[in-house]
């Protein structure tokens, strides 16, 4: 884990019943403030995947760029929690991260449930090709894991240093062989269902598919 930012983007119910060119130009807004500096940083001569957890209520959303470095170390840039965004609104921030990522690879989404959605808008915008859109398994679980585990352990990925971060990771249990992601809360008191551990483990994986 090292220092780098996760961005929290947090609206109340309220926000949803305003017009949809308010909630657009807010959006906008938020994303050149806080995101545009952290894009223009990113080394346009490295590939860039990412990976992404969707949840419009409950839980969290989380959106996380890979980089893949010279050494084809993995390292998080920087993490995005979303709570209580719109599906709509979510879709305008991934398009505005995508969009500016260097040297697009394929990236993961998870398309289970609600999630099936905004993977398939993904997907029409970049082509199937760069959005694996995953319908979330316990055979993908088993794919996944022990490869995202394999490169803690030997270093080979970097991620966001955040206590909420690290409780997602540390909640992922193997119980009967099969691997189960409990629910907690966060210390902000947010619901939390491992939702950065899909996301980086997802953006993990996404790197090492042709």
């Amino acid at each position: 884990m090292v220092d780098v930012p996760v961005i929290r983007f947090e609206q109340n119910d309220e926000f949803f019943l305003l017009p949809m060119y308010k909630k657009e130009q807010i959006v906008e807004d938020w994303c050149h403030e806080n995101l545009k500096p952290l894009l223009d940083a990113l080394d346009k001569d490295r590939q860039h995947s990412f990976g992404s957890d969707f949840a419009r209520s409950g839980d969290l959303a989380i959106f996380a760029p890979m980089a893949i470095e010279k050494n084809t170390r993995r390292r998080v840039p920087f993490m995005l929690e979303m709570s209580n965004i719109p599906s709509t609104q979510q879709e305008q921030i991934l398009y505005y991260i995508v969009d500016r990522l260097p040297r697009k690879i394929p990236g993961f989404m998870d398309a289970t449930g609600n999630g099936f959605g905004i993977s398939e808008k993904m997907q029409e915008r970049y082509g199937v090709h760069l959005i694996l859109a995953i319908k979330i398994s316990t055979s993908w679980y088993e794919e996944a894991l022990p490869a995202y585990r394999g490169a803690m352990q030997d270093s080979s990925v970097q991620i966001p240093k955040d206590a909420d971060v690290l409780q997602d990771h540390r909640t992922a249990q193997v119980i009967g062989g099969v691997p189960q992601i409990p629910r907690l809360k966060g210390k902000d008191g947010q619901q939390r269902h491992g939702d950065s551990l899909v996301a980086l483990a997802g953006a993990y994986w996404a790197t090492l598919q042709e």
